[in-house]
This record gives C-alpha cells, sequence and structure tokens, in this order.
C-alpha cells in the first residue's frame, strides 16, 4: 500500500510539474515594434531612449510577475544603465495584444569605441523570450582627434605611431597642436 502511494504521489508530482512548466513557456511572446536609440554618443554623456515591444502571447506583463526588459549582446550586460533590468512601473498591466513603451536614460562609457546595444523580454527567475531589439552599433566619441588628421588610437593601443605621426606633422612644416578631447555633445 505505501509502495502504491509513493508511486502516485510521484506520478502526480511529475505531471503536476510538466504541465506547470509548459504552458508558461508557451504563453510568454513578445513582438519588437520600435526603438528611439542615438548612432553616436559623446563619452560619458546621458540620453533619453525608449523601445516598444508588444505583448504577443497570453499572459499580462506586470512588475509583481516578473515582466522586465533585459540587456542582450552580450546577455546581462551593465554598460548602458548600470543595471541588466528596465522595470515595469508598479501600475502597468500590458495585456495580450497590447503594446508598452519602456522609457529610459542611458550613459555613454567613458572610453570612445563602438558598442552594442540590444534588448529582449525577459520574465525574471522563469524565462528570455521574445523577439531581440536590432542590435544598434553607438558610436562612442569616434571623431575625436590627437592632433590635425591624426585620430585618436582605440584604448588599450599603442599611442606611440599617432604621436609619431603629430610629430611628423610638424617636422613637415605643419604646426603641432594636439587637441584636448571633448565630453560635450
Amino acid at each position: 500500500m505505501s509502495r502504491f502511494k509513493l508511486l502516485f504521489a510521484f506520478a502526480f508530482l511529475l505531471s503536476t510539474f510538466a504541465a506547470a512548466a509548459q504552458p508558461c513557456l508557451a504563453q510568454n511572446r513578445a513582438v519588437f515594434v520600435s526603438q528611439t536609440v542615438p548612432a553616436t554618443l559623446s563619452p560619458g554623456a546621458p540620453q533619453p531612449v525608449s523601445i516598444t515591444m508588444k505583448n504577443s502571447g497570453a499572459t499580462t506583463w506586470n512588475r509583481a510577475a516578473g515582466f522586465k526588459l533585459g540587456t542582450h549582446n552580450p546577455q546581462d550586460n551593465t554598460l548602458w544603465t548600470g543595471g541588466t533590468r528596465i522595470q515595469l512601473p508598479v501600475e502597468a498591466q500590458v495585456r495580450p495584444g497590447q503594446t508598452w513603451t519602456f522609457n529610459f536614460n542611458i550613459k555613454a562609457p567613458n572610453t570612445p569605441g563602438a558598442y552594442n546595444f540590444r534588448w529582449r523580454m525577459v520574465r525574471e527567475l522563469v524565462e528570455w523570450f521574445g523577439e531581440l531589439t536590432p542590435n544598434v552599433v553607438i558610436q562612442v566619441g569616434g571623431s575625436a582627434t590627437l592632433c590635425p588628421g591624426v585620430p585618436i588610437p582605440a584604448a588599450g593601443t599603442d599611442a606611440g605611431p599617432a604621436l609619431q605621426q603629430c610629430i611628423n606633422n610638424t617636422l613637415s612644416g605643419g604646426t603641432l597642436a594636439i587637441h584636448p578631447v571633448s565630453t560635450r555633445s
């Protein structure tokens, strides 16, 4: 008798967990609608952005259930906001078929370069789901020069050749004018 009860309890738990897991994965869906993201930023510059997603699934998105917008490329990076998620407001209820625009501020990295900006919906501790936003490569501080005609070398590279070019320009009749890098927009 106790074997039968144990077998029945195991079968019941197994079927309960299997049934609970399947609908969750099938019900959470999202479609990318639009985004407003800059192509260029000055190092350290703040910028408001927006991403609009459509709930194409069968569940209502809200903060209490753990629905958020999460960073990608790479996943869970803290590059733009200092965190990895953008939460819905407490009062938000995004029903199936509705869209939601996430409005938030980003801050450009302090080091010039090209940086990826990509996001996806996530139900925290459950799953990532839906379409990814299109990847935007944001150029941070790419137009600054060390001296006339010589771009600032990428971070982590040898600046010697660029400095030599500035000196060579001076020796051939040019003026050595090393420009300070501005962080203003």
